[in-house]
């Protein structure tokens, strides 16, 4: 069995377990014997161009989700590995439009 995962979403993409904190999620894969994992949700965007609902988090959430994946790589650095980062999927109807954007600011 792989002991890593690098596609942890949390509740604030809105398509995880929306009441499943973060800290819950490394202490079940400690328990379960992970060495490392990655908290990925979906990118969030400043100037909002996928306005799917559910989709990703919120442009002003994006601070709290860092500093809250930082605190638990500080308190559980002793027992599991833990990197932060951000899922950005590439659909080709928003190809376009991304593509337009020289920029996106995170």
């Amino acid at each position: 069995m792989q002991k890593f995962n690098y596609h942890q979403h949390t509740y604030r993409c809105g398509h995880a377990d929306l009441d499943v904190l973060d800290e819950e999620y490394v202490l079940e894969y400690i328990k379960m014997g992970f060495q490392k994992i990655a908290f990925t949700d979906h990118c969030p965007e400043k100037n909002e161009i996928d306005t799917r609902e559910n989709v990703r988090m919120k442009y002003s959430q994006k601070t709290e989700y860092l500093e809250s994946i930082k605190k638990l790589k500080e308190k559980y650095q002793d027992k599991i590995e833990i990197k932060t980062g951000y899922f950005h999927e590439k659909q080709k109807k928003f190809w376009r439009s991304r593509s337009k954007s020289s920029t996106h600011d995170l």
